[in-house]
């Protein structure tokens, strides 16, 4: 009788209900192939999502299944990429190896690091069938490295595919595990839907406003944002006062333009927690409560309730899957330079997004040009793109300081100083 291997167990489930390996590692690759294809890299998240378990398929962790002790599972899926494609396959081995622990160096005195991982820990994954460990797909990375950005290119491009292998992996896993939680991941209302409330909303206000000189200008600022959204997806500013209404004018482009180019989300990024309770609350007004995710230290996934009465925010904190996202610059760029799963798990959301900095003259100096090519790298390979929007612009393409900083950046108004 053929020998069967199970991917996950639970303890009131018989065994004959266990979830057979093939069918997670499938899956997992189906999952993450499709999160990877919004920067067209669905063949090498799938590959990812395919070996990512195969240590699986070993006595040693079906043992463990049935009350063993714990056995690395990871490194196998490392490995066997590592020696079967080459270069690629050190892309991939990266985000197999750390799909439970994080992202690991790739070489250090620390025996925690990939290569000393695949060098002194042989595994056993001799069971696997052959079908699973061939792979007829061919590999070619989405973009085209600029000479001087490949590092940074490659180690981004890296963060993206492991975002989407270890949010597939979550994801089925809690599909079995816990159906009632994954259920309650769904029920977001569209982009579509929601620009059929923000629309009215703002021709009511419009329509509400006293016609003097301030309503006269935010009416202006407003119109040229909804005009403006037509544009080619990228980097762009828009630079208005305080009190000019940049707030839903900004929203109004990043639905319009969301919705013209066919991206998915809208990211509203602002340096103060103070502020993004705010804002949340005027978007909550508009939109519901469903549509909105408010995600920093004050709102964060760990602490969910699993009998509180809207625990779908809590759960899209885990993975930023829901159309509306209002967050912090802490915790939007900490997110895209961290190793743990937990923190790069929603990366994959990021990419085909409207991301608007608010205050963007508050990103940290001393921690700019990170951020600064983190976002270029978003607008040139991701499919996102990114609004700078502040009273007062960083020198962001001109000051001698930042040679290497933002280019092409569009700005919305046509003369910011004359509103």
């Amino acid at each position: 009788m053929e020998k069967v291997y199970y991917g996950h167990t639970l303890e009131d489930l018989s065994e004959n209900q266990w979830q057979l390996l093939e069918d997670h590692l499938k899956n997992v690759a189906e999952k993450a192939g499709f999160f990877a294809e919004t920067f067209n890299a669905k063949d090498w998240a799938y590959i990812a999502g395919i070996w990512h378990d195969i240590g699986k398929y070993s006595k040693g962790f079906q043992n463990r299944l049935r009350g063993g002790k714990r056995v690395d599972h990871s490194t196998a899926g490392a490995k066997h990429a590592f020696e079967s494609l080459g270069d690629n396959g050190k892309v991939l081995a990266y985000i197999i190896a750390g799909h439970h622990a994080g992202l690991a160096d790739g070489r250090s005195n620390d025996n925690s690091c990939l290569t000393k991982r695949i060098e002194n820990n042989p595994p056993d994954y001799s069971a696997c069938p052959e079908d699973i460990l061939k792979t007829f797909r061919q590999l070619k990375l989405p973009f085209i490295p600029d000479r001087k950005r490949a590092g940074f290119q490659i180690s981004f491009f890296i963060r993206m595919l492991f975002s989407s292998l270890v949010d597939a992996d979550f994801l089925d896993t809690e599909n079995f595990m816990d159906r009632k939680k994954a259920s309650r991941r769904q029920g977001y209302p569209s982009l579509e839907d929601m620009s059929k409330k923000l629309m009215p909303h703002l021709k009511r206000l419009t329509e509400k406003a006293s016609q003097n000189r301030i309503n006269e200008h935010r009416s202006r600022i407003l119109e040229r944002c909804i005009s403006f959204a037509k544009e080619e997806p990228g980097l762009f500013s828009l630079t208005a006062p305080t009190g000019s209404g940049k707030t839903l004018s900004s929203l109004a482009f990043a639905m319009s333009h969301a919705l013209d180019h066919g991206l998915k989300r809208i990211i509203y990024v602002l340096p103060f927690t103070s502020i993004i309770e705010q804002n949340a609350r005027v978007f909550r007004d508009i939109f519901g409560d469903d549509a909105v995710l408010e995600h920093h230290s004050n709102f964060d996934p760990k602490t969910f309730d699993q009998e509180e009465e809207n625990p779908r925010s809590r759960l899209a904190a885990e993975n930023w899957d829901a159309p509306l996202i209002v967050t912090t610059n802490v915790q939007f760029f900490e997110s895209l330079f961290r190793r743990k799963t937990s923190r790069c798990r929603k990366l994959h959301n990021i990419s085909g997004s409207v991301v608007i900095l608010d205050e963007a003259q508050m990103l940290p100096a001393h921690l700019l040009k990170p951020c600064l090519e983190t976002l270029r790298e978003l607008t040139l390979n991701y499919k996102s793109t990114i609004v700078l929007c502040t009273a007062t612009q960083p020198a962001l393409s001109t000051s001698p300081h930042f040679k290497n900083g933002l280019d092409s950046v569009r700005e919305i108004l046509p003369d910011p100083i004359s509103v």
